[in-house]
């Protein structure tokens, strides 16, 4: 009895603590809220602190069942030796990477607590609250729940913009169709994923993001492709050749870009994204190589800031953004082009070993999930420290590159 209460307890907590690792509640300008979104701050912290004091000593102690992946650790590694170097703030810098290194234990300790398909259900339930609270936002308060977007209003939720709905919710279908293809869980749960899984479809075409709409049909594609060859891809390399093949076209802009406009509704700056990228290469130049610490390039660098937006705010209408819209290269401000490239090194090992797991719901969720994340990189950050997709990223690295989990899946 005890450890029934016991399991359902840690089970709520960490449905609440992964739910809280969304920003769906951004616009609530309430106490209540803001109260609720700190105590999970507060508790998120300390989880992660006692998950890294259980890793230090089951490491110190030369307990096994506890560890994470050599090349993990080797990344991890780098980045405190890089951000002490480089950066300019190097106490802050330390203190993320700590928290990185916390989300990346945590998802260890879930791993060691939960089958992936209890993982999955726990993660479904929090898109039901989210849903729930979608609609409650949208009746409450439609002027901030919509946002104008070329001529038309489509739904921003309570998130931050239209397109952190629709990345969570194309996140959310994931989750949702991995479920209900190859769990053996009772119908009536089914039957709520199901719903789950048709909002979270209506919400993704109510946000109006053709890059999400078109990123769930590229990866159902390439997926059923995959199922059919005899030699299996590295899906991981599907999606960074997906990344440079666009690079690359975009650079052709004069040759293919009519093309492109005709066929898409769109130019190939993708919302003038590419010209903060330009801005950003010819501007930080050799510093790219090196990285200005995790977390501390954006607030951090005045002068060099100030000349990226002076050299592409007036491409874009004058607006100012903190970010490169662009994973890699954003990596590469951070951590580097070394650092960077041991981690696309990690994701490229860990589809390399994807393809020889054999647990269904691990293999799908992995396949759709790395194609996603490494789309969403062309124009968005990546590695938050406290983000879901970051959670998730460490967790099918660890199933797939961790013996100790990896023998239990092939």
């Amino acid at each position: 009895m005890k450890n029934k209460i016991k399991k359902t307890t840690l089970c709520y907590l960490d449905g609440f603590l992964i739910i809280g690792t969304i920003p769906f509640l951004t616009k609530f300008d309430s106490g209540i809220v803001h109260s609720l979104l700190y105590f999970h701050k507060i508790t998120y912290y300390i989880t992660i602190y006692l998950c890294l004091l259980l890793f230090i000593g089951s490491t110190l102690k030369g307990d096994k069942r506890f560890k994470l992946p050599l090349s993990l650790m080797v990344f991890f590694i780098f980045m405190f030796i890089q951000s002490v170097i480089f950066s300019n703030s190097k106490i802050d810098s330390l203190c993320k990477v700590l928290i990185l290194l916390g989300t990346c234990v945590y998802g260890l300790s879930l791993i060691k607590r939960y089958t992936f398909e209890e993982i999955l259900k726990i993660t479904i339930w929090g898109g039901i609250v989210i849903n729930i609270v979608t609609i409650y936002f949208m009746i409450t308060n439609p002027a901030s729940a919509f946002e104008p977007y070329k001529e038309e209003m489509v739904l921003a939720g309570s998130f931050p913009t239209k397109n952190n709905l629709a990345t969570y919710m194309l996140f959310s279908v994931i989750v949702n169709l991995v479920y209900l293809r190859n769990s053996n869980s009772s119908k009536s749960f089914k039957l709520v994923s199901f719903g789950s899984l048709l909002l979270a479809i209506s919400f993704l075409f109510a946000s109006g993001s053709a890059t999400s709409i078109a990123t769930i049909i590229v990866i159902l594609v390439i997926y059923y492709v995959n199922k059919l060859l005899k030699n299996k891809l590295n899906l991981v390399n599907v999606g960074i050749l997906m990344t440079v093949l666009l690079y690359i076209t975009i650079k052709l802009q004069s040759i293919v870009g009519a093309y492109f406009t005709n066929f898409s509704g769109r130019d190939l700056t993708l919302t003038g994204r590419t010209y903060i990228w330009d801005a950003i290469i010819s501007q930080v130049g050799m510093g790219l190589i090196h990285g200005y610490g995790y977390g501390t390039f954006w607030g951090y660098n005045q002068l060099l800031e100030q000349s990226i937006v002076s050299k592409y705010t007036g491409y874009i209408g004058g607006v100012t953004v903190n970010g490169a819209h662009n994973g890699f290269l954003e990596l590469m401000l951070q951590i580097g082009a070394i650092g960077t490239l041991i981690f696309v090194a990690i994701i490229i090992k860990s589809g390399k070993k994807l393809k020889k797991i054999k647990d269904k719901s691990v293999f799908q969720f992995s396949s759709f999930f790395y194609i996603y994340i490494l789309i969403y990189f062309i124009t968005e950050r990546s590695l938050w420290n406290m983000g879901y997709q970051t959670l998730f990223i460490f967790i099918i690295i660890i199933l797939t590159l961790n013996d100790n989990y990896k023998k239990t899946l092939c």
